[in-house]
């Protein structure tokens, strides 16, 4: 019964990133194999850290491309129940999104531990 469980909310930033190239505009999808489904970058947001600042920064982490902000998109909220120091509590996400252009590789693709990241 989730109505008596303990309640967190975690703030989240991710983006929906774009890029163009050769007259089309491609969108960034993270393929997640073992669950055998697509997601965007996102992730928890740091103490004292913007969620536009989250957002660049995960975006970067799992995917390896540095991105420019364009503007806010939606917040959505989710929640799940997981273990914390060894007692169940409910933990709602809340997720700011932001549209994104993505400006180049930086870096390695990261594994997130779901499996293999393809992007575009």
């Amino acid at each position: 019964m989730t109505n008596n469980l303990k309640t967190y909310v975690e703030i989240e930033g991710g983006t929906v990133t774009y890029r163009k190239k050769n007259d089309k505009i491609e969108f960034l999808v993270i393929y997640r194999h073992n669950l055998d489904d697509y997601t965007l970058p996102k992730g928890h947001t740091e103490i004292n850290e913007a969620v536009e600042d989250t957002a660049t920064r995960e975006t970067q982490e799992e995917t390896g491309y540095s991105v420019e902000i364009k503007k806010p998109l939606t917040i959505f909220e989710y929640s799940v129940v997981e273990k914390k120091n060894g007692k169940e509590v409910k933990i709602i996400r809340r997720v700011y999104n932001f549209l994104a252009e993505a400006s180049k590789k930086v870096g390695q693709n990261l594994d997130t531990g779901e499996g293999e990241i393809d992007i575009f």
